[in-house]
């Protein structure tokens, strides 16, 4: 046998039988509580005193005896009881001389009762071996060491490290770690124990002593220093306090008995894994072993929290925080040179222990976060129901602090939020051919793991779609706010404009429009007012391009990225957004820039036939950011066609006007309620079938909003047709689904009219039409006829039947002539034309039998001839009562006065009408002064009207008083043009004799005038 294996076997033995003797008859032998011996926790001095334990052996005499100072003596090998509340401080030193390994072991017992249940070593100095890293940072203790055991539960055994094993022993004279890596399990039976891990080097403190709280009764210290031979300029100092506590539960483990702490279920068979449920209704807490206190060393221990039932429609996510910077303080495993940690906030760099928290219920799961440092903890925050936090503890550490508490809490979500998926994948579409054309997209509401990339792709169902986008939120965290200079190093937010990547690609341009990235320093459009309102929808719209953006096509993609950092943020990259699909698609042809962005042309050439609504483009609204919107959609057919609207779907709500079927005109039409016609809310639609310049009402309507049942049917008497959709003072929260409608239209064949027959000599004219065959359509025959005046010269029409413009002035089966002044779109007079088919009783009167054995036309015609005076009506044009040169609506007065005439006819029936073209026998001048025309050389009395000489005593009445045809102006020897004619000549003869008298003259005068026959000399001009 070698000698130096002979001496430690010595040294072994010597120890053991010094420890077994302590154990019998040294301090804390003792355990009576009489008069006659001392405490517990007190030594017996062999004069009979009783001085603490804690006093043997540390260089003081305190029993006066110096028997507990005796020659020798070590306080090491010793185990250490002490009352509830007091603190007593331990100084460990070394023999001054020795060649053996030194080891100290001491064991501090809390005995029960009034010794307490619970031990706290505090360490006040600490500065054993040192700690050093190899080349994958993995750190060990050389050169002495410091190791605390607790065993698996609590005891009233003492034992001591020696029966441990000698391997203790040999790895100190070897100095070789020996501490393997302990599990998270190990061999639970009733007298094994876990390995732990060494604490060597110096004492880092963060302000404060390095405390340790025991779970159980029973800790044991045990310092090993390898022989003096092998020690450098490492010095070895230990001091610290034990103190024990009651086991009555304290407030700051257990919280209050109210309120109590759930620290979760003890995983069988493991050092410190637990299981949490429940936290929903429960206050859990993850806490590290030994909490407030330090934990030990090489263990790992697993917290899993679940929560696997939800209310419906909802998901559990588990939310990990800790608002209290003082509680998680885990080593970094890097030095400043004041020998605190460097690191006084949390980060991912960590050489030794470490957090892992796992998005699941295993290690397998994609990790959501790792750090370790000091410093508060903001919300860690689950994708689904489990989540399972892993704390490493290395095997070698220096002494510190480390200790961990984190907040559990469950928090209930919708099942459709957005999540990163198991497999990583954060990815995510949304389909605008789907019924949800609007919501909101966000930054998944849990942690996102470092490296991951989340988009978001929009795809409009059509090519006519865009996507419309703007900002609520956006945050990246800056960690260099002292510098300009984006590093892009937290998470970045780029916005990929797929249609215009497209155009760009097929252009020569050098400047990429089609991808806009952002970052820490820098942030996209932001329409922050919008979070204030419900669905987002502000007062104040979101514009563009200020507030928001629309993509060029209608694919949108948005990647957010999250990077790898050091630093654990305060606070996690975020955005939130609200998209809404465009529908920009109109049926017809655009009209071009020079007209409304909603103004369409439908042309019979391009189809007889289709569908048109009222755009579905939020811009054109209140919500897009117009107040107003005026969409007009024209009809041009050929000469022959007419036009057919259907209206299947009316939205036109109003306060301000309206609509009602006018059985006169056989159309629906609009009345103002307000006095203002500009009020703050009008919408309607008005459709006008227009001929040259003259716009007449095919129908209006405002002041609907439900659905029709039947649709309404619109058919105009020429080809060029007009249909307006006006909404004035839309709010910031009206769109298309608040104003609307949806119509079809049809070219049709044109009605005939040809069966009138019109008779005009220029000053007078005449209209006579016969309507035939009219129940055979869904809709009343219409025809119209333009009536036009010479120059300078008004019209004025007579009619064969009466007026129909008084309320219930004709029968609604009545036929009608409708008159409309050139310019104007209301009609100025209605006529109704066959009331003399109705009695007093509104019963049809019966025809005589020559009457009825007539042809349809003759008895029609006949009853007109017969009509009464009191059955015709007559009227003036519009710009007969105007003096000015303006007509009423601001239209300008031409030369040449017009009136469109339109027949009505719902039955058979016969239309006359006839004018004269007459001027006015008086004028004003511009100065207000009335002068008598000149030009009005016969004049109807009645009508204070001039007509043209040519209709004076023609042997027609157009006077209605006859006054034009009357005997006295009338004779029949024309005196009056005799004497003119008389005039006439004896003027042209005068003139004659005259001009032939002179020329004689002047003949004579020229054959007596002397002719000189001298030469003259002319005298030069100079002289």
């Amino acid at each position: 046998m070698d000698w130096p294996l002979c001496w430690a076997l010595l040294a072994l033995l010597s120890l053991t039988a010094q420890d077994v003797l302590s154990q019998a008859t040294g301090p804390g032998a003792t355990a009576n509580t009489d008069g006659s011996g001392c405490k517990l926790s007190e030594f017996q001095c062999e004069n009979g005193r009783c001085v603490a334990l804690n006093k043997y052996c540390d260089g003081t005499d305190d029993c006066g005896d110096t028997s507990d100072e005796a020659m020798g003596c070590t306080n090491c090998n010793r185990t250490f009881f002490g009352e509830i509340g007091s603190k007593n401080p331990i100084r460990i030193a070394e023999p001054f001389q020795r060649n053996l390994p030194f080891v100290c072991t001491m064991h501090f017992v809390a005995a029960g009762a009034e010794y307490g249940d619970i031990v706290e070593l505090t360490f006040l100095n600490f500065q054993v071996g040192s700690l050093e890293s190899d080349r994958n940072q993995s750190a060990s203790c050389y050169n002495g060491h410091l190791a605390l055991t607790e065993p698996t539960s609590s005891s009233p055994i003492v034992r001591t490290s020696q029966t441990r094993g000698f391997n203790q022993f040999l790895s100190a004279a070897g100095r070789q770690p020996v501490a393997a890596p302990l599990s998270s399990f190990y061999d639970g039976g009733e007298l094994s124990e876990p390995e732990f891990g060494r604490f060597c080097g110096d004492l880092i403190t963060t302000g404060g002593p390095v405390i340790f709280f025991s779970e159980r009764n029973n800790v044991t210290l045990q310092v090993v220093i390898p022989n003096r031979a092998s020690l450098h300029a490492y010095s070895f100092n230990l001091y610290l306090t034990y103190r024990f506590h009651p086991s009555r539960p304290s407030r700051t483990r257990y919280g209050d008995a109210n309120d109590p702490i759930d620290l979760g279920l003890r995983t069988p068979g493991s050092f410190c894994d637990r299981t949490f449920d429940n936290c929903n209704r429960n206050k859990c807490k993850i806490r590290s072993p030994n909490f407030p206190g330090f934990y030990l060393r090489n263990f790992t221990c697993r917290f899993t929290i679940r929560h696997l039932s939800s209310p419906p429609g909802t998901q559990a996510q588990i939310v990990l925080s800790q608002k209290n910077e003082y509680k998680i303080s885990i080593y970094t495993g890097r030095n400043s040179p004041g020998g605190a940690s460097s690191q006084r906030t949390l980060t991912s760099d960590c050489l030794g222990d470490a957090v892992r928290i796992y998005d699941g219920a295993t290690p397998r799961a994609s990790v959501l976060s790792r750090f370790c440092g000091s410093g508060a903890l903001s919300e860690i925050v689950s994708s689904g129901p489990e989540v399972t936090v892993e704390l490493n503890s290395a095997g070698a550490q220096q002494l510190y602090a480390s200790k961990l508490e984190l907040d559990v809490e469950v928090r209930f979500v919708n099942v459709d939020e957005y999540r990163v998926e198991s497999g990583g994948k954060c990815s995510f579409e949304i389909d605008g051919s789907r019924a949800r054309r609007r919501g909101r997209i966000y930054t998944p509401n849990h942690t996102i793991p470092p490296n991951t990339t989340c988009s978001f792709h929009f795809k409009g169902r059509g090519i006519h779609d865009r996507v419309w986008l703007y900002f609520l939120s956006y945050f990246v965290e800056d960690k260099q706010r002292w510098s300009n200079v984006e590093k892009c190093d937290v998470a970045s937010l780029e916005i990929v404009d797929v249609g215009a990547q497209a155009l760009f690609q097929d252009s020569n341009s050098s400047m990429d429009l089609s991808v806009r990235r952002f970052c820490e320093k820098t942030s996209p459009r932001i329409c922050a007012r919008a979070a204030e309102f419900p669905q987002n929808i502000p007062l104040r719209p979101c514009r563009l391009p200020d507030d928001s953006y629309l993509s060029t096509g209608s694919d949108l993609i948005i990647r957010q990225k999250f990077y790898k950092s050091s630093d654990i943020p305060l606070r996690r990259s975020s955005f939130i957004a609200r998209y809404e699909f465009v529908d920009t698609e109109q049926a017809g042809v655009d009209m071009g820039p020079h007209h409304g962005p909603c103004h369409r042309h439908f042309q019979s050439s391009t189809s007889k036939f289709g569908h048109f609504a009222s755009p579905k483009n939020v811009f054109m609204y209140g919500r897009g950011g117009s107040e107003n919107i005026t969409c007009s959609y024209y009809f041009s057919g050929m000469a022959s066609e007419k036009l057919r609207i259907y209206l299947t779907n009316l939205n036109l709500p109003t306060t301000q006007c309206s609509h009602f079927y006018d059985e006169a005109t056989q159309r629906y039409t609009c009345r103002m309620i307000s006095s203002r016609p500009n009020g703050p809310r009008i919408s309607m639609i008005q459709v006008t079938d227009h001929w040259g310049e003259t716009f007449t009402p095919m129908g209006c309507f405002c002041n609907t909003t439900s659905q029709l049942r039947k649709p309404i049917l619109i058919e105009s008497v020429g080809n060029n047709v007009t249909l307006s959709f006006t909404v004035q003072g839309m709010s910031a929260l009206e769109d298309f689904n608040n104003f609307s409608f949806e119509a079809s239209y049809e070219f049709r064949p044109a009605t005939s009219c040809e069966g009138g027959t019109a008779r005009s000599n220029g000053s007078e004219g005449e209209l006579t039409f016969v309507a035939k065959d009219v129940n055979s359509q869904d809709t009343p025959l219409r025809c119209r006829w333009y009536i036009e005046s010479s120059p300078k010269k008004y019209l004025y029409l007579k009619f064969q039947g009466h007026d129909g413009s008084r309320a219930a002035a004709c029968n609604p089966m009545a036929n009608k002539f409708v008159v409309y002044a050139d310019g104007i779109s209301d009609p100025v007079a209605i006529v109704c034309t066959d009331d003399d088919n109705i009695n007093a009783n509104g019963d049809a009167k019966s025809l005589t039998t020559d009457a009825f054995h007539a042809s349809k036309e003759q008895q029609l015609l006949q009853q007109q001839r017969q009509l009464p005076p009191e059955q015709q009506f007559d009227l003036f044009s519009l710009s007969w009562y105007n003096e000015s040169e303006r007509t009423p609506r601001g239209v300008t007065r031409r030369n040449v006065d017009r009136v469109l005439v339109e027949a009505i006819a719902v039955k058979a029936g016969a239309f006359k009408v006839r004018w004269l073209e007459v001027t006015k026998p008086f004028l004003r001048t511009s100065s207000g002064l009335t002068l008598r025309n000149v030009n009005c050389l016969y004049e109807c009395p009645e009508l204070s009207a001039c007509i043209s000489p040519e209709l004076w005593c023609d042997g027609t009445v157009h006077c209605p008083s006859g006054h034009d045809e009357r005997p006295e102006h009338c004779q029949q020897f024309p005196v009056m043009y005799l004497a003119i004619a008389l005039g006439s000549l004896l003027a042209v003869v005068v003139i004659a004799t005259a001009s032939v008298l002179l020329y004689c003259r002047r003949h004579k005068d020229r054959k007596t005038r002397e002719i000189p026959t001298n030469d003259v000399q002319l005298e030069p001009p100079n002289s």
